[in-house]
Parts: structure tokens; C-alpha cells; sequence
């Protein structure tokens, strides 16, 4: 994709100034795009999962060890995803893993029983973590390219989409539309994305060439002993475990612990998507006002206050109003985690983003596992009350990050500083 004018190639060789501007804003709505794409996807597999749940008759335990299965297949699929967008760019990355995305929808649609249902996790999660760190590092291109903090807009962009499309699922869901045909809808409609990018013009035309860091080559390793980095990963870590428990398990709780209408139930996850989205476009005004360490520090604390708020009662509107305003509160920790990262490394921020996506991801990995079994056995009210413990930490931890300097600069000045 095109990142940097001063290495984006197109066919005939000499674009003037003014073709270079339009291929940029070209490149920046595909990124919104594919954001969009993955939101709609995900918003409406967070309300139909209740359904698919309880056609294949899993308890809590069962579907928390499923979503672990499948999480643990993104990660040997993000371990290299990074060094593929810095090398090649993310258009054959994004291309690849929303045909991939397809397969994995089309195997919940087809599910009959437990094996091929954690089949379809395993595809789903493995080619989502790599579809996230491709549209990851794009954004963080389009920052620098941009020279402003628009990366929380992105992921607004895949909230606010998000939440129409849960609203929508469960709209669908209620006047009887079978779930396995919605799920069947979803696959099309990534096969249609995986074809629109393929033959993307701009896409087609433009290939990333970064230029050799001035202190030589990073590995990973180098990278990833940056203490910044550590801090990035750990915090966006916690962000997506509350992240998950808002999606995932909202809709359970509403739907099958405190027994709401279908309807009622879906806006647990659409909501929190509707408010993650309100919350990232009300970030990149606190940014600019506050900084960025300022906000984590901030929203961890008021993501433990959400969520303290909606198990404070069991009366849904209740509930749904601490679900939201948790989402609000932790919507743009990740974001600004990302961006605090890829500032770490600014020629390596595929690597970057590849680094604390595969890191980060154990929240993923672990929340659904942590909360399916301490539901199991304590309920799934107890089981969300790990989303206070975790923004307690993402506040204390944030009290240790800086603004980043490169690490090209020096790597071993700027770990000692820090």
C-alpha cells in the first residue's frame, strides 16, 4: 500500500505532486475500508454467537475453551504477518486473510457439532489476528503520512460500524431470520472485500521500500526488550481482554443470565461497539489536549468504574449503561497504545504492530478462557469483574510510559532512559 511518497512506485513511473495526493487519499479510504469490513463482521458475530451457542448446546466453560482454541491459532499467523506488511505491504496480507475470514464464517454456518466449531474459531481467529495487523500498520503509515493522531478515527470508524451491524443482527434475529444464513451473508460479503482489495488500482501499483534505520537492523528481540514496548503490549493486553469480555460476553449475560428478548440482548454488544466508537472519535481530541500517556492513565480508571457500574445491579438498562460507558472509557486505550508503539520504531512499524498484536493478543487468548471458567463455576456476573481488576493495572501501568523517541536513534540510550 502507499505509505511514503518518497517510496511509492505506481506503473507509469513519474506521478506528479498532484496524482501522489490523490493516490494517498485513495489508499486512506481503503484502509477505512477494511476497518469497516472487520467491523461489520465482528459486530455481528458477537450477537449471533448467543445463537450458534445455544443451537450446538455449549455451557460458558465449553465456548471459553473454544474462543482459546481458536485464539492460540492467530498467534504463529501474527509472529509473521509483520514482517510480510514491511516487506511487501498489507495488500496481498489483507486480501488473503479476509478470503481466509470467509472460510472461517462459512464453518459456523455449516456447524453441527463442537469439533467443527472450534474448526471455524481456529480459522476465524487465526486469520483475524493477522487481517488486524495489517489494517494496524496501514494506519500507523497513514499517521505519519498525515502528520496528525487519526489512528483513533479508524478504529471509530470500525465501532460505530460495528454497532449498526450487532443492532442489525439482532433486528434480523428477532423476525426469525435463521442465523446460519446470516452467518453464510457475513462469508459473501468477505470474499467481496478479499476481491475489492485484489484489484485495488493503488494497492496494485504501490509497494513499500523503507529505508534501512540509521543504527543498523532491530530484530524483534531488540525491539521487544524496549521497555516502552513491553509497557505497550502488557497495557493492550488487559485493554483487549475487557475488550472481549464487553463484545463477547455481554449479549450472554443479557440474553441468558438476566434472560432478556433477543432485541434487548443484542444491544449489549452494539452498544458497547456504538460507544467504543463515540469514545475513539472523543480520543483524538483528548490527545491533542492531554497526551497520550495521559489518556491510559485516565481511561483505565474509568473502564474499572463502567464496570463496576453494570454488575452493580442485575435491572438491564443498568447493566447496559455500565457496559457502555466502560466502553466509552476503554475505547481508546488500544489505539493510543498502538500509536505510542509504532513512534517506538517509525521504519519498523509492521514489526512494531506484529510485536504487541502477538503479545497482546494473550488477553484474547486468556479472557476467554479466565471468564468461561470462573463463570462455570461462579457465574458470569463474577467472571466480568476481572474487566475492574484490569483497568486498575492499565492505569499503574501507564504511569511508567514516555513519549517515545525513535529507537534508530539509539536503542541503548533510550532503553536506559526509560
Amino acid at each position: 500500500m502507499t505509505w511514503q511518497r518518497a517510496h511509492m512506485t505506481t506503473d507509469p513511473g513519474h506521478a506528479h505532486a498532484g496524482s501522489l495526493h490523490g493516490a494517498e487519499r485513495i489508499a486512506r479510504w481503503s484502509v477505512v475500508g477494511a476497518f469497516c469490513a472487520f467491523g461489520m463482521m465482528w459486530g455481528i458475530c458477537h450477537v449471533v454467537l448467543v445463537d450458534l451457542q445455544e443451537a450446538l448446546k455449549l455451557s460458558t466453560g465449553a465456548l471459553g475453551a473454544a474462543m482459546t482454541f481458536g485464539v492460540s491459532a492467530s498467534i504463529p499467523s501474527m509472529l509473521i504477518s509483520g514482517r510480510l506488511v514491511d516487506k511487501l505491504g498489507p495488500r496481498a496480507l489483507m486480501a488473503m486473510t479476509a478470503l481466509l475470514l470467509a472460510a472461517g464464517l462459512l464453518c459456523f454456518a455449516l456447524a453441527r457439532n463442537y469439533v467443527t466449531f472450534c474448526a471455524g474459531m481456529a480459522i476465524l481467529y487465526g486469520s483475524s489476528g493477522a487481517y488486524d495487523v495489517a489494517i494496524n500498520a496501514a494506519a500507523i503509515h497513514i499517521e505519519r503520512i498525515n502528520q496528525r493522531r487519526v489512528i483513533a478515527y479508524f478504529h471509530g470508524a470500525f465501532s460505530g460500524v460495528a454497532a449498526i451491524s450487532g443492532l442489525s443482527a439482532g433486528y434480523l434475529l428477532s423476525i426469525a431470520v435463521p442465523f446460519r444464513w446470516i452467518y453464510i451473508g457475513l462469508a459473501v460479503l468477505m470474499l467481496m472485500v478479499s476481491i475489492l482489495i485484489t484489484s485495488n488500482p493503488v494497492l496494485a501499483h504501490a509497494k513499500v521500500s523503507p529505508p534501512k534505520p540509521a543504527g543498523g537492523n532491530f530484530s524483534a528481540i531488540k525491539l521487544l526488550l524496549v521497555p516502552t514496548v513491553l509497557l505497550v503490549a502488557a497495557i493492550t493486553t488487559l485493554s483487549f481482554l475487557s475488550e472481549n469480555a464487553l463484545q463477547t460476553w455481554s449479549s450472554i449475560y443479557l440474553r441468558i443470565s438476566l434472560g432478556v428478548p433477543v432485541l434487548v440482548g443484542s444491544i449489549g454488544p452494539a452498544g458497547v461497539y456504538a460507544a467504543m466508537s463515540l469514545g475513539r472519535f472523543i480520543t483524538g481530541y483528548v490527545v491533542t489536549r492531554l497526551g497520550r500517556c495521559a489518556l491510559l492513565r485516565i481511561s483505565g480508571v474509568l473502564t474499572a468504574l463502567g464496570m463496576v457500574i453494570a454488575l452493580s445491579s442485575t435491572t438491564p438498562w443498568i447493566v447496559i449503561a455500565g457496559f457502555l460507558f466502560c466502553g466509552v472509557a476503554q475505547s481508546g486505550i488500544a489505539p493510543v497504545a498502538y500509536s505510542i508503539g509504532g513512534d517506538v520504531a517509525p521504519d519498523k512499524a509492521g514489526q512494531v504492530t506484529s510485536i504487541i498484536t502477538t503479545i497482546s493478543y494473550t488477553g484474547f487468548l486468556s479472557g476467554p478462557a479466565l471468564i468461561g471458567g470462573l463463570a462455570e463455576f461462579y457465574g458470569l456476573r463474577f467472571a466480568l469483574g476481572l474487566v475492574i481488576v484490569g483497568g486498575v493495572l492499565i492505569s499503574i501501568l501507564a504511569l511508567y510510559i514516555k513519549e517515545p523517541k525513535p529507537v534508530q536513534q539509539s536503542l541503548s540510550s533510550y532503553a536506559l532512559e526509560s
